[in-house]
């Protein structure tokens, strides 16, 4: 399988660059922090997890187990 998810492999290097740039870019950071926590807040929430979970028993209720 390692030959097919070739893709998958994490670069050295390219992780180094990426990390650089986090430690060097505070404004960056602080933004992606801020849009992040608006995401969590708009999308995480108990009545969105609740349907998720609802969705998925009604799915499993309806599948053939044998």
């Amino acid at each position: 399988m390692q030959d097919e998810a070739w893709w998958l492999e994490p670069s050295v290097e390219d992780l180094m660059r990426q990390m650089k740039h986090c430690v060097s870019d505070q404004t960056g950071r602080q933004e992606k922090g801020r849009q992040s926590a608006e995401y969590a807040h708009a999308n995480w929430t108990w009545a969105k997890a609740s349907e998720a979970i609802t969705k998925r028993l009604i799915e499993l209720s309806q599948t053939n187990v044998q």
